[in-house]
């Protein structure tokens, strides 16, 4: 399991990389028409300027904590379908090619969350704007990008060690979640910078 997790850790970082790099260049290439050489392959650079936009600003700490409940709520999933699969000898349930595995690891949850989300949003907002959960309401870009790119990353790990749930289950279910999260790392992009104009 320690391995497995580190595994995990490792292609959970990659897959924030690539989405991070996407999102910087997607912004580079339309708004600008001539670039340095440090401007694209500075990656140091490049992460800390796409951290520091996405975690700065008031409320920061709330942020974190959002990022860190999306990938939470990812194992919590994966470990609900375990659950609710039958046993499955000597691998461990949540990486067996059962149905409540499919269910849970794959992009519904997060596309049901996405439904709902406006509903959770106006029912606080009208309640109490100084409240913890309206705060943690709106920043809930860190929630879905925390949960989009963990979840995929621990279907494909399992896939990866296991090998017993379907791997092109995996790789749809991968380059669905990670679309996802560069959808909404682009929205909020698009949205802050019409907000500025």
């Amino acid at each position: 399991m320690i391995f497995d997790f580190f595994i995990w850790i490792l292609c959970f970082l990659f897959f924030n990389l690539v989405i991070l790099l996407l999102n910087y260049w997607t912004f580079l290439f339309s708004s600008q028409e001539k670039f340095s050489k440090g401007e694209l392959i500075g990656i140091p650079s490049i992460l800390r300027q796409e951290i520091k936009r996405l975690l700065g600003g008031e409320y920061s700490w709330i942020r974190c904590l959002n990022f860190f409940f999306g990938v939470l709520t990812s194992w919590i999933l994966t470990l609900l379908g375990g659950l609710f699969s039958p046993d499955s000898g000597n691998i461990p349930d949540h990486a067996s090619a059962e149905v409540p595995n499919y269910f849970f690891q794959s992009i519904l949850f997060l596309l049901i969350l996405h439904l709902m989300k406006p509903s959770l949003k106006e029912i606080e907002f009208n309640e109490n704007r100084h409240s913890f959960l309206y705060h943690f309401l709106s920043c809930e870009l860190l929630f879905f990008l925390g949960l989009s790119i963990a979840l995929p990353s621990i279907t494909i790990v399992l896939w990866g060690i296991y090998h017993k749930m379907n791997f092109l289950f995996c790789l749809i279910n991968l380059i669905l979640c990670l679309s996802y999260a560069f959808y909404r790392l682009r929205r909020e992009e698009s949205i802050s910078s019409s907000s500025t104009n």
